[in-house]
C-alpha cells in the first residue's frame, strides 16, 4: 500500500487566487513534463473553496515514499490497584519510531497524521508537530530528493505516556 498523494491548494492572494470562491467541480492536476509538453497527474471533485480557506485535491497513491513505523515501547507504568489488589488503572509509557524514505528524484513534503487516544502527555519527539485536536499530531515534514547513494531518510521518534487507561 503506498502513501496517499493530494495537493494543497490555498484560496489567497500569496496563491495568485483569493478574489471570489472557487465552486466545486472536477479538478484535473497537470504537471510539465520539462519536453514543452504536461503530464497528467490525476482528478478529484473538488468542493466549494471560500477566499482564504484551502482543499486539497487527492491523486492517488505514490510508490515513491516509504513509511515504516514500528511501536519499540508499550510498557505500563503507575499502576493503580483496587481493595482486593486487582490493577484498575494505569498509564503507559511508549516509544514509536518511523523512517520515512524518499525514493523520488526531487523532494517532497510530507504530511503524516498521527492518532495518540485518550489522555497523553509527550515525553521527548525529535520533529515538530502541529496538536490537531486531543488526539491527533500532525508533522510537516520536509524530504530531500533521493541521491546517487540511496533514498532520503528521515527518521522520527516519539516517547509519550498515554494517561489513566482503565482495566476491563
Amino acid at each position: 500500500m503506498g502513501i496517499p498523494v493530494s495537493y494543497r491548494i490555498v484560496n489567497d492572494a500569496a496563491s495568485s487566487l483569493g478574489q471570489f470562491a472557487m465552486w466545486g467541480g472536477k479538478a484535473r492536476l497537470f504537471q510539465d513534463d520539462g519536453r514543452q509538453s504536461t503530464i497528467f497527474l490525476g482528478e478529484d471533485n473538488a468542493p466549494l473553496v471560500p477566499v482564504g480557506e484551502k482543499m486539497e485535491l487527492y491523486i492517488g497513491d505514490s510508490r515513491d515514499i516509504v513509511v515504516t513505523q514500528r511501536k519499540m515501547r508499550e510498557a505500563q507504568i503507575n499502576l493503580r490497584k483496587n481493595d482486593s489488589e486487582r490493577v484498575v488503572l494505569y498509564d503507559t509509557d511508549e516509544i514509536i519510531t518511523a523512517k520515512i524514505e524518499n525514493f523520488k528524484d526531487g523532494p517532497a513534503t510530507l504530511t503524516m497524521i498521527q492518532h495518540i487516544p485518550g489522555q497523553w502527555d509527550m515525553e521527548e519527539c525529535n520533529l515538530t508537530y502541529t496538536r490537531k485536536d486531543a488526539s491527533t499530531l500532525e508533522f510537516e515534514i520536509e524530504l530531500p530528493a533521493r541521491t546517487a547513494e540511496g533514498p532520503a531518510v528521515k527518521e522520527l521518534t516519539m516517547h509519550y505516556h498515554r494517561r489513566n487507561i482503565r482495566t476491563r
